[in-house]
């Protein structure tokens, strides 16, 4: 008896072209749960921070399930970016390089509350340098660089306000009708109340120092 499969001759495929992969964008309208997008890379890229903070959070607010994670989307194609000017990389404590103006995080909408309260509460220094900084985060729409018909991502910045300058992403002027990847902006931080009111961000306000997530998970290892 012969085990080879019976094929059933068909006709050639034609408009192969018409097929085409989801957008980002289509993919979350279309999910049952769209998860919160965000990106705290400038934290560590551009900001003097010395460790992941998403890795941070995972750390110090375990998830119930593997679907409550953060997780990360990674763009392939070379002419594709959701950022500009943050640059390549590895992450704090790791030695692959990632190209972070491709990258995107991403976390169940029921947990954005808790992972956006920690991340916009780091605050963080060097006695050495004198260098100290904290975080602010504001809401920021950036074009989908997947899809063709100009739809748009709303995505959570973290940036970082130092005592020598603001680190953020700002929105370029659109030409011809589209919408350019928001690019990383350094300022001197003596404009910091018109820079928060042009970008609508804000700043997390603690009782006191002791408050600070990371703060208090070092006191607590």
């Amino acid at each position: 008896m012969s085990v080879n499969p019976k094929f059933q001759q068909v006709d050639s495929v034609t408009q192969a072209d018409a097929i085409s992969a989801l957008s980002c964008a289509e993919i979350l309208r279309n999910s049952s749960k769209p998860p919160a997008l965000f990106t705290p890379a400038i934290l560590f890229t551009h900001g003097g921070f010395d460790r992941e903070p998403v890795v941070e959070f995972n750390a110090y607010f375990p998830a119930p399930n593997s679907d409550q994670r953060p997780f990360y989307i990674d763009l392939k194609k070379d002419k594709e970016f959701f950022f500009g000017g943050l640059g390549v990389k590895p992450a704090p404590k790791t030695v692959t390089p990632v190209n972070w103006d491709k990258r995107l995080y991403a976390i169940s909408k029921d947990r954005a509350n808790e992972c956006f309260g920690f991340l916009g509460g780091i605050a963080y220094s060097d006695p050495k340098t004198g260098f100290f900084a904290r975080v602010f985060s504001y809401d920021l729409t950036i074009p989908d660089p997947t899809s063709r018909v100009a739809e748009t991502l709303t995505v959570k910045v973290f940036g970082v306000i130092t005592n020598k300058f603001v680190a953020y992403l700002a929105q370029l002027p659109a030409e011809k009708n589209s919408i350019k990847p928001p690019q990383l902006t350094i300022t001197p931080n003596n404009n910091l109340p018109n820079i928060l009111n042009a970008v609508g961000g804000e700043l997390w306000h603690p009782g006191n120092t002791a408050d600070d997530p990371i703060l208090e998970r070092d006191k607590n290892d």
